[in-house]
């Protein structure tokens, strides 16, 4: 069996839900697991690239609002 889409494990990311909580789920759905080193990879490269509510995101938008203002 292939592995879910990625849009359909980030649809997951809620803020409620676990990693494990989002295994359960996607194993629910398609009767495999996804490893918690997949899942974990996918939610560092969305927030390296800005796309988590993270502390990471917080500094990142500080900036761009510093660099912003001071134009």
């Amino acid at each position: 069996m292939s592995s879910p889409p990625l849009v359909e494990i980030v649809a997951l990311f809620d803020g409620e839900r676990s990693i494990v909580d989002i295994q359960a789920e996607l194993t629910r759905r398609h009767g495999e697991i996804v490893p918690q080193a997949d899942i974990e990879r996918l939610i560092e490269g969305l927030d390296e690239n800005g796309f988590m509510d993270s502390a990471r995101f917080a500094t990142r938008r500080e900036e761009t609002d510093a660099a912003f203002l001071a134009c």
